[in-house]
């Protein structure tokens, strides 16, 4: 498992959880 990519989804997850916070 590669930290990187999983830590980068987790970051896009985090973002898109976040947009759908604010609408």
């Amino acid at each position: 498992m590669m930290g990187r990519s999983s830590f980068r989804f987790s970051l896009l997850l985090l973002s898109l959880l976040a947009l759908s916070a604010i609408q």
